[in-house]
């Protein structure tokens, strides 16, 4: 019985580094066209060494699904300045934890 439960905790705290570290890793941003308001064309490969917030209010469009299929609105993905996604927000976001976000995403190295 005492093994058996040994053996059971030892498997909970795998998953549960397995989750975290799949919840903490950073996938790369899709490389997806992006058609602004004023009419420029720009592609997220482009937007290397900066920063980027993406924030969608439609999920139509090729964009939304190349960003694994927005599904609800506003969706809002932080982008580091090597591609990455930083977090993602499904409606509002935790404001003090978004700035923090930003701050340390600017302060990194390109």
């Amino acid at each position: 019985m005492k093994a058996k439960l040994i053996v059971a905790v030892g498997l909970v705290a795998i998953a549960a580094g397995a989750g975290f570290a799949l919840l903490t890793r950073h996938s790369s941003a899709p490389d997806v066209r992006f058609v602004t308001l004023a009419g420029q064309n720009f592609t997220t490969a482009e937007l290397r060494g900066k920063v980027v917030l993406v924030n969608f209010w439609a999920t139509s469009g090729t964009v939304a699904n190349g960003f694994g299929g927005v599904r609800g609105t506003p969706t809002t993905f932080l982008l580091d300045k090597r591609g990455r996604i930083v977090k993602q927000y499904l409606g509002e976001p935790d404001w003090a934890e978004f700035h923090a976000l930003v701050e340390r995403a600017l302060a990194e190295p390109a």
